[in-house]
């Protein structure tokens, strides 16, 4: 049975209410800076090879948030996908597994957990 704390629901959400968590261990990486940025050079480059028949493409897997208190989303998962829509596909909205307020604990556990 799913813990019913990590109980999410699927939206498309305004990707400039999604906030990176500024204590999160990974942003203090260089090497983790740099594999973020060929991460999302890759994407950009398979963006590129596919047929889009007129429409904006879409990612398959969702990004990973978390609501704050202030109505706005911690990013738990997905900041080559948010990076790539806002600035390669240029659109303002993105698909998004939304979590109830999760501690800085499990948001860090949930990343690990995601990228494991």
């Amino acid at each position: 049975m799913m813990n019913k704390e990590l109980q999410g629901k699927m939206r498309i959400i305004p990707i400039k209410e999604i906030q990176i968590d500024l204590e999160h261990p990974s942003l203090a990486s260089v090497e983790a800076t740099n594999r973020h940025i060929e991460c999302v050079q890759l994407l950009e480059e398979s963006l590129k090879k596919l047929p889009t028949f007129g429409m904006t493409p879409v990612f398959v897997k969702p990004i990973v948030v978390c609501e704050r208190e202030d109505g706005g989303y911690w990013l738990i998962d997905g900041w080559g996908r948010v990076a790539v829509t806002a600035d390669f596909l240029g659109e303002s909205e993105i698909g998004a597994m939304i979590l109830p307020p999760q501690s800085l604990e499990s948001r860090l556990k949930l990343r690990l957990m995601l990228n494991a």
